[in-house]
């Protein structure tokens, strides 16, 4: 394993193992009589349940689905820095398979005004990928659309290693967008890893990018006015990703906006506590909040397994430089309080302000990461402000 990428597994799987240990305390951090730094900065044993700021809408399912009480895949105690990728691999099966089970009826996606929404309609094409491979995309519109529209892409989460493309939650997120007026394009891109093999970056990357220049190139059989880069997650650091290699290129004026929801881009899972500290606090504030540093970077490791690209702007678009964002089109970056990669997202943000980029950035307030679309029915109004959020950016273009 190459040099900077074994260092980093090297110091994740120290986190990990401690993150075995409920007793195990952070070195000291800003604290007082009069003032508690939050959650994990203030108390490293501190539990999502426990922490004052969450949303008390949102306990009951988190504590019901065993979200931030059920730790770190079972499996992540055998690994470390010598760990081959399949080896790796049988961690990242674990929580896969935990997250499917989420995203497959753990969370109910249904309101009660459901039937009286805008009827959507949706159609799967089967388009070229980034290879030349056959991919599918799934095409949502308002059934009743007579002229163009705003086009969203929509990339899904999952760190660009796990999940799967279509499932409930994604499937309403997308209906939701189209009820608001968008035509909503989702691409079924490669995820880094799967049961049948491994698709390292730039494979999905490059997956996306075809996606973008297909809708690009079919805006009138599509029926839409303009392309929107939407993504969550994984899916952000995609959508961030296709908007820096299309400047590179010299295809960025195709791209209208980006809009970047809880932006995963900093591949920061193995720095030393001292370094997050000091640069993404959030990491160690919310460490454990549904997503662990520990296995994160395991999980990060199967889409940049090698040396090269553990700072590649294309592969973790927090990395960029000022003048690598110097004229990118419009972005909008939300994040959720609760969740470790707050940080990295409100940098990009700054940095693309300092850069003379059109951005806007905005924080849930209690939730954790990817509250609004994940648990739809918990909190509607996460939701609902969100999708309309998306729907009015792309429309303002």
């Amino acid at each position: 394993m190459p040099g900077e990428a074994k260092a980093q597994l090297k110091e994740a799987s120290q986190q990990a193992k401690k993150e075995f240990h409920p007793d195990y305390q952070h070195a000291p951090h800003a604290s007082s009589a009069a003032y508690t730094a939050p959650g994990r900065l203030g108390n490293a044993t501190l539990a999502l349940g426990e922490d004052p700021r969450a949303n008390a809408q949102l306990l009951p399912t988190i504590k019901a689905i065993g979200m931030g009480t059920h730790g770190p895949p079972a499996s992540l105690a055998t690994l470390d820095e010598n760990s081959t990728l399949d080896e790796i691999g049988v961690m990242v099966n674990e929580f896969n398979e935990g997250l499917l089970l989420m995203y497959n009826g753990g969370v109910s996606v249904d309101l009660p005004g459901d039937a009286h929404e805008r009827k959507v309609q949706m159609v799967e094409e089967t388009i070229a990928g980034g290879d030349g491979q056959d991919m599918l995309v799934y095409v949502y519109r308002p059934a009743d659309q007579t002229a163009p529209l705003p086009g969203i892409m929509f990339s899904h989460g999952g760190g660009m290693v796990v999940g799967t493309t279509m499932n409930p939650i994604h499937d309403r997120w997308c209906k939701s967008l189209a009820a608001q007026g968008c035509v909503v394009v989702m691409p079924d891109f490669r995820n880094a890893w799967t049961k049948n093999g491994y698709h390292h970056f730039p494979a999905g990357l490059n997956d996306c990018v075809a996606a973008a220049k297909w809708i690009t190139a079919n805006k009138e059989k599509l029926k839409v006015r303009n392309l929107v880069l939407e993504g969550e997650s994984g899916g952000a650091n995609l959508s961030l990703a296709i908007a820096l290699k299309a400047k590179r290129e010299g295809w960025v004026k195709d791209i209208a906006g980006v809009y970047a929801l809880v932006p995963y881009i900093s591949n920061a899972w193995g720095w030393p506590e001292e370094k997050l500290l000091k640069e993404l606090p959030s990491l160690v504030e919310c460490n454990g909040y549904f997503i662990g540093r520990g296995s994160t970077a395991y999980i990060a490791h199967f889409y940049t397994p090698t040396d090269e690209h553990q700072q590649n702007p294309l592969a973790w678009p927090y990395y960029a430089t000022l003048e690598d964002m110097k004229g990118l089109p419009p972005h909008n970056l939300v994040m959720d309080e609760l969740d470790p990669l707050k940080s990295e997202g409100i940098s990009y943000f700054r940095r693309l302000v300092e850069a003379g980029v059109e951005a806007r950035g905005s924080l849930n307030l209690g939730v954790i990461h990817a509250s609004s679309l994940i648990f739809r029915s918990v909190i509607p109004a996460y939701h609902k402000s969100a999708v309309r959020d998306i729907a009015a950016f792309a429309a303002e273009l």
